[in-house]
């Protein structure tokens, strides 16, 4: 059994699942899940603490915008996700 599979939410059928960037590699994902749910699953995420935003744990770069809160955010298919904003940024 795969990670995705065990992920399978009751009444989903496989071919709902996506894929977005993190790091350039792909994360799979279902729609309506966070990014921080995501990356987590696919043991990508460099923290979730406390999963509600109130924390600047999990703040992320998404295309090309800095600064946002991977648990508050929904992952989208073809989104791109940094996790490691290069020095300078907003993020």
């Amino acid at each position: 059994m795969t990670a995705g599979t065990r992920r399978l939410p009751a009444g989903r059928v496989e071919s709902e699942r996506f894929t977005f960037l993190a790091d350039g590699v792909p994360v799979p994902a279902w729609p309506g899940e966070s990014i921080a749910a995501a990356l987590l699953a696919a043991a990508r995420s460099p923290a979730y603490f406390c999963g509600m935003g109130v924390c600047r744990e999990c703040f992320v770069v998404v295309n090309g915008e800095a600064g946002v809160r991977a648990c508050m955010t929904p992952a989208t298919p073809g989104m791109k996700v940094d996790t490691l904003p290069r020095r300078g940024s907003q993020a």
